[in-house]
């Protein structure tokens, strides 16, 4: 069961008016991603011989001066 005085808190604290729906959604997005941190950082260090990735896409033919 939702804990009710925490839902109405979450209302308040929103931009905008949500619908229960999207708020658990987004609730739930952020339980997700916030332990995937966890993992990630109990994870550190542990594969140091991985070849480094590229962070960067290379270039799309963009116009002089935008880059």
């Amino acid at each position: 069961m939702i804990d009710q005085a925490l839902y109405q808190r979450a209302l308040a604290v929103a931009d905008q008016p949500v619908e229960e729906r999207d708020l658990i959604n987004a609730a739930l997005r952020a339980f997700i991603a916030r332990q995937a941190q966890f993992r990630l950082a109990d994870m550190g260090g542990t594969a140091p011989d991985i070849p480094d990735v590229p962070r960067r896409r290379p270039s799309l033919n963009v116009p002089e001066g935008w880059e």
